[in-house]
């Protein structure tokens, strides 16, 4: 884990008390399989984890990148609004350099940003660094070769996976998984938003 970033709602402030945590996952490169299964296995023991009905104060584990993959690849608007209102809770000095790299493509959507005018929650102490558990963690499973392994075979397996779910294959649906970026979108809220914002173009035309 290299970093966790707030998104969505929590980030700008407007979550409702039924609402889940949108977290921009960061996992280190060439481990971004076995990153998120370890994750996911985490949170769903501890009972954090969105699933099915369950989404109250749980973390939606939709959106995971490298750090070697921290330009976004989707430059729209709605993504410009993600990733200036996103604060980190782990990993501060990646995050400023998640907001350098992506702000030219940014600044082409919202032409005033300037990512030295955005401030962090002070209320968050920010991690600069794996912990020394997770040092130690890591260590040992690159010296045993256990981490190319398990992130060869969670590969293979959630690739599988995600093939084989239906809402993989819906319309509107973002789902992409490659080494550096695995999302999962199936109803992308910036759909909603484009056709609000179309409704309302269209009311005032009128």
């Amino acid at each position: 884990m290299r970093g966790v970033f707030v998104t969505g709602t929590l980030s700008m402030k407007n979550a409702r008390k039924q609402s889940d945590w949108d977290i921009l996952l960061v996992l280190a490169k060439g481990r971004i399989w076995i990153g998120r299964l370890f994750v996911g296995i985490i949170l769903h023991v501890l009972g954090k984890r969105r699933h099915d009905e369950k989404v109250e104060k749980r973390f939606c584990l939709n959106h995971y990148i490298t750090e070697n993959g921290l330009i976004l690849e989707e430059h729209s608007t709605y993504c410009a609004y993600f990733t200036t209102f996103s604060f980190p809770v782990v990993g501060g000095a990646i995050h400023k350099r998640f907001l350098q790299l992506n702000e030219q493509w940014v600044r082409s959507c919202y032409p005033n940003y300037r990512k030295d005018e955005l401030t962090e929650a002070d209320i968050f102490k920010v991690s600069e660094s794996p912990s020394s558990a997770q040092k130690a963690s890591e260590f040992f499973l690159e010296i045993t070769r256990l981490a190319p392994f398990i992130d060869k075979v969670a590969k293979k397996m959630m690739i599988h996976k995600i093939r084989k779910n239906p809402k993989t294959h819906l319309e509107h649906a973002d789902i992409r998984c490659n080494d550096t970026a695995l999302i999962f979108l199936p109803n992308p809220h910036r759909i909603k938003v484009a056709r609000i914002a179309k409704e309302k173009l269209t009311k005032l035309a009128e």
